[in-house]
């Protein structure tokens, strides 16, 4: 919280690739996390949205915006009605919904296509195994 509370005093005169923090146009006009407006988060797996709705969006109300793992989508939930998380890229769907928006259909897109095909395949199989098993136990029955 004292990052947020005051960014040039606790960043002091720190360097990133030689540049003083102080002089990135990207810091102007921004001292607390007032200042910021929109957060996205990009927890993965670790379940840590809880923490940047505490950290961000309870004390300065920042809309928070998550990325992560399709998993953690019920944990998320329940931040959507009280606009704690403002939206989700969850998993490998989201990502693919996202490139889709964009009208720039690219990794993610294919990888969901595949799991899709993946998952019709073993229903295909399964049905096809009820009907050859189906099929040899009604045989078996007129002998």
């Amino acid at each position: 919280m004292a990052f947020l509370s005051d960014m040039r005093g606790s960043i002091g005169s720190r360097y990133l690739f030689g540049t003083d923090v102080n002089t990135l146009p990207l810091m102007e006009g921004i001292n607390t996390g007032e200042d910021i407006k929109d957060v996205i988060w990009a927890g993965g797996a670790s379940g840590s949205e809880p923490y940047g709705v505490r950290q961000w969006n309870a004390p300065f109300g920042a809309r928070l915006t998550s990325i992560s793992v399709t998993m953690l989508l019920p944990t998320i939930t329940p931040y959507f009605p009280t606009n704690q998380i403002h939206g989700t890229m969850n998993g490998l769907r989201g990502s693919a919904e996202v490139e889709m928006l964009m009208n720039r259909p690219g990794f993610c897109f294919g990888q969901t296509l595949a799991t899709s095909f993946a998952g019709m395949f073993f229903l295909i199989m399964v049905v096809l195994g009820n009907i050859i098993y189906l099929y040899e136990r009604s045989g078996r029955r007129e002998e």
